[in-house]
């Protein structure tokens, strides 16, 4: 059965003659990027705050140094990253990761001060994290992702699904 992720379908419809050669000729340019770094990096502290918020108490989760821990976080995923890079070759520069991280704790900041009007306990709890979502789209062919945070109201059922999103281009409102 084939197994189709958003990146791979956004590929796809973009150029399906590169869909091709990277995951059919199996000629993909490999690695990560400063960029896929810091996003995973930023994921895993938004993702355990939440899991503290929901799971323990909002003042543990508020204790919680959300600084140190993307820092930590960014170390080790270079660390992964850096291995699977061609001898010699960086994934990022000392200049990139200071930058990045620099940005990292403007968004955090910006995390913290909004944290009381995006997230709400009452009547809230925490599905998971990293959920895994398999949908058919047609005979043998499925969609494969992960949800970032789904939560579900108590009272209506609702769902509620958090997918966080770094970016280089700016930022608005949403």
């Amino acid at each position: 059965m084939a197994k189709v992720s958003y990146s791979q379908y956004t590929i796809w419809a973009n150029c399906p003659q590169q869909y091709k050669l990277a995951y059919i000729d199996k000629l993909k340019e490999g690695g990560g990027s400063i960029n896929t770094l810091f996003g995973t990096a930023m994921h895993e502290v938004l993702q355990h705050y939440l899991t503290v918020f929901y799971g323990v108490s909002k003042k543990q989760a508020n204790m919680l140094d959300l600084k140190t821990m993307l820092l930590e976080s960014m170390r080790e995923n270079f660390k992964k990253e850096q291995e699977k890079m061609p001898e010699g070759q960086l994934i990022a520069t000392k200049e990139e990761m200071e930058e990045f991280y620099l940005d990292g704790i403007e968004i955090l900041k910006w995390f913290e001060k909004h944290s009381d009007r995006l997230f709400s306990k009452k009547g809230w709890e925490l599905v998971g994290v990293e959920k895994v979502l398999n949908i058919k789209v047609k005979d043998n062919i499925h969609f494969n992702g992960f949800i970032d945070v789904l939560l579900k109201h108590k009272d209506t059922k609702e769902y509620y699904i958090i997918d966080f999103k770094t970016s280089g281009r700016g930022w608005t409102k949403d």
